[in-house]
Formats: structure tokens, C-alpha cells, sequence
């Protein structure tokens, strides 16, 4: 069902969905291009896999004699982690280049400085980003669940893809004690964004409800 927001009291949409693994935020991010139309959509993925391993096949440092992240050198670690950080500075270039479009995000901020720290042992410095989407008055939506669901949500994907013969899913984005600490990682970053923000608990709702507290916030602050 689509939204008529075609009369606002705010122009334009500026939506950033993040969270960590399994914590729904493609489902909220389907729900909201169910309602709108006529959104840029941006979806980066791979956060510590495969663009870094591309970015590191052209450097000087090669990544064949590895076969997960965790065994990065220091010198490989610096070169992946200059290339995140590049990458959401650009895409922030972007979003303010464009500042008169309708977008919708998932992943930016909250997911750099998870995995920052998880990889690279490093938060980012990343005022500056924070201050331009301010400026646009962009909605950060925080997606989270609790260990117990997101830790089943894992177990089904896993054995989806063992019943559909694909590749397994990456350690990295399966070990428990992992997720468990990324969810608090992600709790804490999500409580100093400085950032026009909600949270969103996909544990306790059904997807019918979160379509409803979405319409409800959509409405809310774009409609007159």
C-alpha cells in the first residue's frame, strides 16, 4: 500500500536503516519502499569481506594466502580499513550532492563503526559525516532484536542454504559470541549517534505491526 505524501511539511525523504545482522533491517527497509515511491534506494553490503578483498587484490598486499579476515596482516588491515572509511565518506559526498532526492539507506554509519572496531580495533572518526546528514535532516532507524531471535533467525538461514546447496555462510556473520558482542556494540554506538534516530525491536513485533509503526512515523513526519 503507497502513502500519498505528495503534500510535506518536510522535502525531502532522507532514511538510513542499520543494525546488526538478522536484526530486520531488510524487512523495514522493504516495508518502506512498499509505501514510497520514487525512492534512490543504497544498500551496502560486505562489510569486511568481499569489496575489501577487491580493494586488497589491487594493492600491493596480497589476500591468497588468507582465508578469513581475522588473519589480516597490519599493513592489509590498514589499507581495508582506509577503504571503508573512503567508501561512506563518498556515499555521503553523494547523499549531499543529491539533496534533493528521495532516499532510502541501509547500512551507513552504525555498521563502520561496528565492524571497525571489530577488524580493524579502531573507532572512525566520523563528525563530519554525522554533521552533513544532520544538515539534511536525515532519520536514522535502528533496527534490533535480542540474542535468542536473532541467534534462530541465524540457524534458519543456515539451514536454508545447507537445503538449497549455497555457499555457507561466512564465520564471521555466524559465530555466536561474535553476534552477541556486535549487539552490544551496536547498542552502544546507536545511544552516542548524534542524530535525529528511533529504535525499532523486530523481536516483539509482527511484520504487520512494523508496518503500521512505520506508517505511523512516515505520516507523522513528512505528511501535512
Amino acid at each position: 500500500m503507497h502513502i500519498d505524501i505528495s503534500l510535506r511539511k518536510n522535502d525531502p525523504i532522507r532514511i538510513i536503516v542499520d543494525g546488526s545482522n538478522e536484526s530486520g533491517k531488510s524487512t523495514v527497509c522493504n516495508i518502506i519502499k512498499s509505501m514510497l515511491t520514487g525512492l534512490t534506494i543504497i544498500e551496502t553490503h560486505d562489510y569486511g569481506h568481499i569489496h575489501v578483498i577487491r580493494e586488497l587484490q589491487k594493492s600491493p598486499y596480497s589476500l591468497s594466502k588468507h582465508s578469513d579476515w581475522f588473519d589480516l596482516t597490519e599493513k592489509e588491515r590498514a589499507v581495508s580499513m582506509n577503504y571503508i572509511h573512503n567508501r561512506e565518506d563518498t556515499l555521503i559526498d553523494y547523499l549531499c550532492q543529491n539533496r534533493y532526492d528521495d532516499i532510502l539507506v541501509e547500512r551507513l554509519l552504525l555498521t563502520t563503526q561496528v565492524y571497525g572496531q571489530i577488524l580493524f580495533h579502531t573507532r572512525m572518526d566520523n563528525e563530519k559525516n554525522l554533521k552533513k546528514l544532520a544538515e539534511q535532516d536525515f532519520l536514522l532507524i535502528f533496527t534490533s532484536a535480542s540474542f535468542d531471535i536473532i541467534s534462530k533467525r541465524i540457524e534458519m538461514n543456515k539451514e536454508t542454504k545447507k537445503r538449497m546447496n549455497l555457499h555457507e555462510t561466512p564465520e564471521h556473520l555466524t559465530n555466536m559470541n561474535l553476534i552477541k558482542n556486535k549487539l552490544e556494540m551496536y547498542e552502544k554506538e546507536y545511544s552516542k549517534i548524534k542524530l535525529d534516530k528511533i529504535k525499532i525491536d523486530t523481536s516483539t513485533l509482527s511484520e504487520e505491526e512494523m508496518y503500521d509503526c512505520l506508517k505511523k512515523l512516515i505520516i507523522t513526519r513528512y505528511k501535512r
